[in-house]
């Protein structure tokens, strides 16, 4: 009998080879778990057959548990263990890959599926929480890193363009105390196809509060145009440039005169990116 058994595990073992040969061949490895357990299988039947008692008699220890043992080691190495089959999703639906075994898998648990899970579900990270951070200053100017690059979109009326000199726009708010805006760019879309402004010697200039220009904008050729024009303009800097501290910036008409004709359906739209900086030593 134990000749036998022995011939048996041997088979077993052969059959449950993995790694670098093929299944049922000698090229691999029986995993430590089904060898334990085909070990514990021979053991216990040479016990058996060192009892005493006659082959076949029955008599003699019993081998404990080494049949469930050899089932439940080798389901752990055998293919479809985890799967899409009942008993892959049985392993799911169970709970098998719950919190606490993620948190052996993934370090310090910081992005464990049952963490980012409850993050979502709590909403923490929705459109809504986003928004009201934006909307109640949590997320703006004043927590952007110094220097950071930002922009705002603004549109004037066909009304607001006939008035800018008069009346000018604000495109950037003030950044407060001993903070300063340096605008980088702006676009501008000058939508005129229902009527082309006039003007004579008017232009347009993006400028702080106090009136102290930033950089012009030449109108002729472009606000004058019964079409849509794009344009785009930087300030220079290649000269020494002082930002002026807790100033707005603005769009007006510098010229001698408001902008002539235009139409209701008119709009003039300006995209400023800027940036703001101290007006104080830093560290």
């Amino acid at each position: 009998m134990a000749k036998l058994t022995s011939t048996l595990v041997t088979t077993l073992k052969r059959a449950f080879r993995y790694g670098e040969g093929n299944v049922g061949g000698d090229g691999g490895v029986v995993s430590p778990g089904i060898e334990a357990a085909l070990d514990a299988v021979q053991a216990g039947v040479e016990e058996h057959d060192h009892s005493g008692a006659g082959a076949g008699t029955g008599t003699g220890p019993a081998i404990a548990g080494t049949a469930a043992l050899a089932v439940a080691a080798a389901s752990e190495y055998l293919p479809g263990f985890i799967s899409a089959d009942a008993d892959g999703r049985a392993l799911i639906e169970a709970d098998f890959f719950n919190e606490a075994t993620l948190e052996d898998k993934v370090l310090d648990d910081a992005l464990t599926a049952a963490v980012l899970a409850n993050k979502l579900a709590a909403n923490a990270l929705s459109a809504a929480v986003v928004a009201a951070a934006v909307a109640n200053g949590a997320v703006g100017v004043a927590k952007l890193e110094e220097g950071a690059k930002t922009f705002v979109d603004v549109q004037l009326t066909n009304a607001q363009m006939l008035a800018v000199r008069a009346t000018p726009i604000q495109l950037v708010a003030t950044p407060g105390a001993n903070k300063a805006v340096v605008v980088d760019d702006v676009h501008m879309v000058s939508s005129a196809a229902a009527g082309a402004y006039t003007e004579t010697a008017d232009n347009l200039v993006v400028e702080y509060g106090d009136g102290t220009d930033i950089v012009a904008v030449e109108t002729t050729g472009f606000v004058d145009q019964a079409s849509v024009q794009v344009r785009e303009i930087k300030p220079n800097y290649s000269a020494l440039f002082t930002p002026l501290a807790n100033q707005l910036v603005q769009l007006k008409n510098s010229g001698d005169g408001e902008f002539g004709g235009g139409n209701a359906a008119n709009t003039f739209s300006l995209r400023v990116h800027y940036h703001v900086v101290d007006m104080v030593a830093f560290t």
